[in-house]
């Protein structure tokens, strides 16, 4: 909520440019709207964990939310270090540096990974019904058959 009313509330006096200010504050906005949902998700669906279909979903929440902060974190690291760290290379000092992973790279690794996340649970689950609906042909030729029964003499 801070987000959108920093949106409607951008303050002239300000030395961050205009178009600056409103990129940083839909990023930060789309996160929040990210956690949002899966705080909603996970309040409605993972208390259903017992039942098949519920199951799916919450494993779906886990995988997206794993790769939420996977990517996030990685994002996070090459935004706040590769700054000081070409800073240190090419000896120039700019302390602004590791903000581009706090509040850019940072958050949109975390969205990123979420969808990547939910991609791969939902083909990850979809396989698995797809396993689940076809017969095991490996195994078919080790249960056991009645024999044949032969006609009376």
């Amino acid at each position: 909520m801070l987000s959108v009313y920093h949106q409607f509330h951008i303050r002239n006096d300000d030395p961050t440019p205009l178009i600056l200010q409103r990129i940083v504050g839909c990023i930060m906005g789309l996160v929040e709207t990210t956690v949002a949902i899966f705080c909603w998700w996970y309040a409605l669906r993972v208390h259903l964990r017992t039942q098949s279909r519920a199951g799916l979903v919450a494993s779906v929440i886990e995988f997206s939310l794993l790769g939420g902060v996977i990517c996030g974190g990685l994002g996070f690291a090459v935004g706040f270090f590769g700054p000081i760290i070409i800073g240190i290379i090419t000896s120039t000092d700019s302390p602004q540096g590791p903000l581009l992973g706090i509040f850019i790279t940072g958050p949109l690794g975390f969205v990123v990974g979420v969808i990547a996340g939910l991609v791969y649970a939902l083909i990850r689950n979809s396989k698995q019904k797809s396993q689940r609906a076809q017969p095991n042909t490996a195994l078919e030729h080790l249960t056991p058959t009645a024999p044949p029964v032969l006609p009376k003499p």
